[in-house]
């Protein structure tokens, strides 16, 4: 059953239309965000599904891994980037759904919404506030608290 769903996920992505755009933010954010830390992509997607997409947004050069379903699980991979040498203290997952949550949870790394129809907000927030608190240490509880409560009210 859990192959059957991976190739349903797999041919609809390459039913997308290629004319896709991403979101407002997405570009500057990855370009900004490059610039100050490693950027690591965590997909369900398959990995030629992936080189595909931001390699013709032209994003790949934004980052450090870019990592499909063929390795692993999105909790496998973040337990497999954090094995080289990154401390916990500094991994943020960015995500949109509640497996990218539950993914960082499990991880016990900190987690950042891009939440559904404010992503432009979202993006800008993340290059503007949350990256600076997690570099400068002030990504608290409290504030991880606020973030995922923002989150699951969005799903609501």
């Amino acid at each position: 059953m859990t192959h059957e769903w991976s190739l349903n996920v797999n041919k609809s992505i390459e039913e997308l239309p290629k004319g896709d755009e991403p979101f407002e933010g997405v570009s500057e954010g990855l370009e900004a965000l490059s610039k100050k830390v490693d950027v690591a992509v965590v997909s369900s997607a398959n990995g030629e599904a992936l080189n595909d997409e931001w390699g013709r947004h032209d994003y790949i050069k934004f980052l450090t891994a870019l990592l499909g379903q063929e390795a692993g699980t999105k909790q496998h991979c973040i337990a497999e980037l954090k094995k080289k040498g990154y401390d916990t203290d500094n991994v943020l997952m960015v995500g949109d759904a509640p497996g990218d949550l539950q993914a960082a949870q499990k991880n016990d790394v900190r987690y950042y919404p891009i939440l559904v129809g404010k992503e432009k907000f979202s993006w800008d927030r993340l290059v503007n506030e949350a990256v600076p608190k997690l570099m400068n240490g002030t990504f608290d509880e409290e504030y991880q608290n606020k973030l995922i409560k923002e989150f699951n009210d969005s799903l609501k």
